[in-house]
């Protein structure tokens, strides 16, 4: 009778493991669509900027360059904001983080649908909608991070997806209600899409209770740069940042001031854009993780940047356009995918991750923030011509892709010289041992 109830007890535990495992792994797959929509809500909402690029010069009454700090800011404030709210989650406020951060984005773009000139759109839509975004983003991707150990780098790219995706949907959106009734009504059009979005978010958002306790750390770390490779990889990423927005902010403007198109067809290019990037993400993602590895995987998704954005020097045509509007697409948000995975890798001290990451990013928001502004401003000196531009933005990426590159090579560098000096020690070891053995045996 005892081993019947035993035997009974242990096939109710089993049984109950299984609805465990279960329950845990639909949560962790619901916090993948839980960093899908924040991803949409953020940095989808940012890089669709290019429907603003070309309606605001004529709105606000102001140059191009003028108008691409709109659109530059709130990815720097993200940047800057992301610091903060990794420190928020650390310390356990990871849904108050989320949302601050949700309410912000709300109130950010139904502000911004009601502003009238340049300051209040500046204020609403390029530092509150960025705040907000900043706060809210970064824990959700932490919390898909937490939830998986093998496959992370995969489970992040499928989240990041809804970058492409929601620049999809909100250049679509906007095809079909600007031209009709305006950008007021296109922006509360994506309020009310927010504010259903971020209510699921923060109902779904499930943190994962790590049984250890983060160790305290500063909040930047610039030591780091004492490690060359470190050095070499912030650099690079810089220059790469310095023009990475520049192409898919002014990919309409291009269409219709060099290329002649109509207002209609303009973004067409746009959507081609990131219909390719979510290919891209996942695809170079699964690359990383399986063959290349993250830092490699970012070396040749620059360097592909690089020959894309001196290609788009000879394009004449709508189909020329599409063609490079998909091959860097492709490639460019694979890198935006890979960047976070990239800096990880380079870093080598764990207790020491969160610092240096926020160091990282805080370097690389500076360039995020000047380049699209420079690019506008290098079009409009050149009387709206885009050739100097173009190679002003392919030298950048060029310097950038050898930048990482070195960091790449030093970094195998320095562990191929670890991994022979502790051979060498360890054979040194081994026959001191054999010579002590040898003389105890005689």
């Amino acid at each position: 009778m005892h081993n019947k109830d035993a035997t009974s007890h242990i096939f109710v535990s089993q049984d109950d493991y299984r609805r465990t495992t279960l329950k845990t792994r639909s949560i962790a797959c619901l916090q993948i669509f839980v960093g899908f929509l924040a991803a949409i809500n953020s940095f989808g909402f940012l890089t669709s900027f290019g429907v603003f690029q070309i309606y605001y010069p004529e709105l606000l009454h102001t140059s191009a360059s003028k108008v691409s700090w709109i659109g530059s800011t709130p990815i720097f404030v993200v940047s800057i904001a992301s610091i903060i709210s990794g420190r928020l989650v650390d310390t356990g406020h990871f849904r108050v983080a989320v949302i601050v951060g949700a309410c912000l984005q709300v109130v950010g773009v139904f502000s911004a649908s009601a502003a009238k000139g340049y300051w209040p759109v500046f204020v609403t839509q390029g530092i509150i909608m960025g705040l907000g975004s900043g706060l809210a983003y970064t824990p959700c991707i932490w919390v898909v991070a937490t939830h998986f150990e093998r496959r992370k780098m995969l489970a992040i790219a499928i989240s990041s997806t809804g970058v492409p995706v929601g620049a999809l949907m909100f250049i679509g959106v906007s095809k079909a209600i600007i031209p009709s009734y305006g950008i007021g009504p296109y922006l509360r059009g994506i309020g009310y899409i927010l504010t259903a979005t971020n209510v699921f978010i923060i109902l779904a958002a499930r943190p994962y209770q790590a049984s250890e306790k983060p160790l305290p750390s500063p909040l930047v770390d610039f030591s780091a740069f004492k490690r060359l490779d470190f050095a070499l990889f912030v650099a690079g990423a810089s220059f790469n940042f310095l023009v990475s927005c520049f192409v898919p902010f002014y990919i309409p403007s291009f269409d219709k001031s060099a290329l002649h198109h109509s207002t209609a067809s303009n973004f067409n290019a746009l959507l081609l854009f990131n219909a390719c990037g979510i290919i891209g993400c996942i695809l170079m993602s699964w690359l990383a993780e399986q063959i290349l590895g993250p830092l490699p995987a970012f070396t040749v998704c620059i360097l592909f940047n690089a020959s894309a954005t001196f290609g788009w020097l000879i394009v004449d045509s709508e189909t020329a356009l599409w063609t490079f509007a998909a091959y860097y697409g492709f490639f460019w948000h694979a890198m935006y995918a890979l960047f976070i995975p990239a800096a990880a890798s380079v870093i080598l001290k764990r207790n020491g991750l969160g610092a240096r990451m926020a160091t990282c990013t805080a370097v690389t928001s500076i360039p995020i923030l000047m380049g699209p502004p420079i690019g506008g401003a290098i079009v409009e000196g050149f009387g709206g011509g885009y050739a100097v531009a173009q190679l002003y933005a392919g030298t950048m990426y060029a310097i950038a892709a050898g930048l990482v590159g070195a960091a790449w090579y030093v970094q195998d560098a320095t562990r191929a010289a670890d991994d022979k000096r502790k051979i060498g020690v360890r054979r040194f070891l081994m026959r001191t041992f054999s010579r002590d053995v040898g003389r105890d045996g005689s």
